[in-house]
């Protein structure tokens, strides 16, 4: 039903850039968003992409209401589940799980009749075609008249008679069923008859009144005439269930399952359902990127949509993004505080949503497939006490270094902070010329803003073909405008700035 649309890409949950990707997944916080296993939906497929776009732009409430629906009906069922203790335990539960059936089927039938035909091809008009068929079939209206025989019949039993041998103390030793009744047996007191203005005699009125069962039968007859109730209840069953029980086999046991399973594969299409429909209540724009077809990224006025500010997208400063052949590396410098890390991370959030199919918070987008996407915040890496923090971060690199590729997206965020400017900007500059050579892409956020001033002498290096480029966030007039440009930005303002805000500038 929903393989194509939600299948995993093995490729990818197989590879060794899986541990990476999950990292970047809980970094960004989609598999809290989403599902704890969101990073293994996470594919390279174009068509697995395109498919899923499909899916999730279709405007109609109707699908996803049906969709939960089934979601939640299935969850009550697994709840009230419990083993089955005796044979009429287990027939009433055939009687219980067919009716369950019938009404979920007839629940989702009314709710996507109306999209027929409205759909276009993929899972969803998969799944709506599947429960159209399924209501209209004659078999499944067969099966559903089968059922209200059976339900008819036991619902009208109305009471049973009992047998019961007593011994010399006038205990009971024995107990059977000796008839089962469409009618109920009425009180034999004369004061009730004459109310009931009922002066009938037969075998249906008692020899005294009637009296409630629980409040009066001694301890030693429960256990007796609970047995042949049982029983009773049970021949009742049998014998009604006996043409029918083929039919509940067949349909609950066996189509029901196809019900279980998309309920299995829903657990991330309505984690979906529920991240898009929030993203619509906060107004951030959402867009369907097209799959570039010529190695390039380019996105306008994206979203960061997890700030606190994201209730209110008038209050976000959206950016654009572009890898191309004039810049596929880029140094970012910046204030603190001036949006470098939100925009890094913009960028990563863009690109996993994206490889999820999903639509993504921009105004349009043409965005490159990557195998891998490398996210490098060194305060996020595990803390060593044998090695300093400058170590680790390089023994990191090393190990991403050996999986990156012009496939793969590379966002590294003030790397290389533990050390001095000077220090960090030779190893930078080192690091940047490796990625180079591989052909990723990758945004290398810094404080260090005499990395900037070195771009023309890197690019007149060789190491590979790709251009570095420079992003800087903007000041205005003193001001953070979080606005992220292509180009360059004197990294001296922000100090100066800083320094007049407190009066230490003649």
């Amino acid at each position: 039903m929903f393989e194509n649309l939600i299948r995993k890409d093995t490729e990818v949950t197989s590879g060794k850039m899986m541990p990476y990707l999950r990292g970047v997944f809980s970094e960004m916080g989609l598999d809290k968003l989403l599902t704890r296993d969101a990073a293994d939906y996470f594919t390279t497929d174009a068509d697995v992409i395109r498919e899923r776009q499909a899916f999730f732009c279709e405007e109609n409430a109707a699908l996803t209401d049906a969709l939960l629906l089934l979601d939640e009906k299935l969850k009550e069922y697994a709840e009230y589940r419990t083993p089955n203790k005796t044979e009429t335990d287990q027939l009433f539960r055939q009687v219980v799980d067919a009716a369950f059936y019938v009404k979920l089927t007839d629940a989702l039938y009314e709710k996507v009749k109306p999209l027929e035909g409205k759909l276009a091809q993929g899972s969803a008009k998969e799944f709506v075609s599947y429960v159209i068929a399924e209501a209209e079939s004659e078999a499944y209206k067969n099966f559903r008249q089968g059922l209200e025989t059976v339900a008819g019949n036991i619902m009208n039993v109305k009471s049973v008679t009992i047998g019961v041998n007593l011994n010399s103390q006038l205990r009971p030793k024995e107990a059977g069923l000796v008839s089962i009744n469409t009618v109920p047996f009425k009180s034999g007191d004369l004061l009730d008859r004459i109310l009931r203005l009922d002066f009938v005699h037969d075998e249906f009125h008692c020899i005294s009144p009637l009296t409630a069962v629980a409040s009066s039968l001694p301890d030693e007859l429960q256990p007796v005439v609970n047995e042949e109730l049982n029983a009773a209840l049970a021949h009742i069953l049998i014998d009604a269930l006996r043409k029918s029980r083929a039919q509940i086999s067949r349909y609950f046991y066996e189509k029901m399952e196809v019900y279980e399973r998309i309920s299995r594969e829903l657990t991330f299409v309505l984690a979906v359902y529920r991240f898009l429909a929030r993203m619509k209540e906060d107004g951030i724009p959402l867009c369907v990127p097209t799959v570039s077809e010529n190695n390039e990224t380019h996105i306008r006025s994206l979203y960061n949509p997890f700030l606190p500010d994201a209730r209110r997208a008038d209050k976000i400063v959206p950016n654009d993004v572009n890898f191309d052949n004039s810049g596929r590396l880029y140094i970012l410098t910046g204030p603190n505080s001036g949006g470098k890390t939100v925009y890094v991370k913009a960028v990563a959030t863009a690109q996993l949503l994206f490889q999820l199919g999903l639509p993504i918070p921009a105004k349009s987008a043409e965005m490159k497939i990557m195998e891998g996407v490398f996210l490098f915040f060194p305060r996020n890496q595990a803390e060593n006490k044998s090695s300093g923090r400058l170590e680790e971060e390089c023994r990191l690199l090393a190990d991403i270094l050996k999986l990156v590729n012009e496939n793969t997206l590379v966002l590294m965020d003030e790397t290389f902070s533990s050390t001095s400017a000077k220090d960090g900007a030779v190893l930078a500059e080192s690091c940047l010329q490796k990625l180079r050579a591989k052909g990723c892409m990758c945004i290398f956020s810094t404080h260090i803003h005499e990395l900037a001033g070195q771009v023309e002498r890197m690019n007149a290096v060789g190491g590979g073909n790709d251009r570095i480029d420079l992003l800087a966030a903007e000041i205005r007039d003193t001001l953070r405008t979080y606005r992220i440009l292509r180009g360059y930005t004197d990294g001296t303002s922000d100090a100066k700035t800083i320094a007049a805000k407190y009066g230490l500038l003649s």
